[in-house]
């Protein structure tokens, strides 16, 4: 499939991550140990702290788990709503080239989302298989600017993924910025 070819396929229901190392990879990174993502105003501030216990005992118990799992489904939900909404997202073809046509190849559409109220990031991915966007992935969601307002939010939000197509092969399919 060429990137133009490429269908626009929202997001309708729950996106999990690749695997469950990914997953745990992902909350350690942003929720356990990056404290200045402010995740305690968002998620549940027990669960967060118990996990942060366990972690730092070097055990991975049930707040652990329990804390993943709501991280998951709190961000694949943010995702689902503002697809749904057709706010704060933009959807993005990657691509590789193909030097034997010189001709571009769909690799994947890229959904990148920016909630304004909850100062997020989140990435998902949807694989081509064939002619077919496969069910989307998440790749990450943090809370890069957590003091921002929510106008601060969608400019850096907007210039980051500007920066990100200059660095990875993509194309911009659809914005919506509403």
């Amino acid at each position: 499939m060429k990137p133009e070819e490429m269908p626009v396929v929202e997001v309708t229901k729950r996106a999990r991550f690749r695997n469950r190392a990914t997953l745990m990879a992902h909350v350690v990174k942003h929720l356990i140990e990056g404290r200045d993502e402010r995740w305690q105003h968002l998620i549940d501030e027990r669960i967060l702290a118990a996990a942060r216990v366990e972690h730092r005992d070097g055990r991975r118990g049930g707040a652990l788990n329990t804390l993943a799992q709501r991280y998951q489904v709190f961000v694949s939900d943010k995702l689902v709503e503002i697809c749904r909404q057709r706010q704060a997202h933009q959807h993005s073809c990657r691509y590789t080239w193909d030097l034997s046509s010189l001709s571009r190849e769909a690799v994947s559409q890229i959904i990148d989302g920016w909630p304004e109220r909850e100062r997020l990031l989140i990435a998902a991915a949807a694989f081509v298989r064939g002619d077919q966007v496969g069910p989307y992935r998440l790749l990450t969601a943090f809370r890069p600017w957590p003091r921002l307002s929510a106008s601060g939010h969608r400019r850096k939000a907007r210039e980051r993924l500007r920066n990100l197509q200059t660095v990875y092969p993509r194309c911009v399919l659809e914005v919506h910025d509403e």
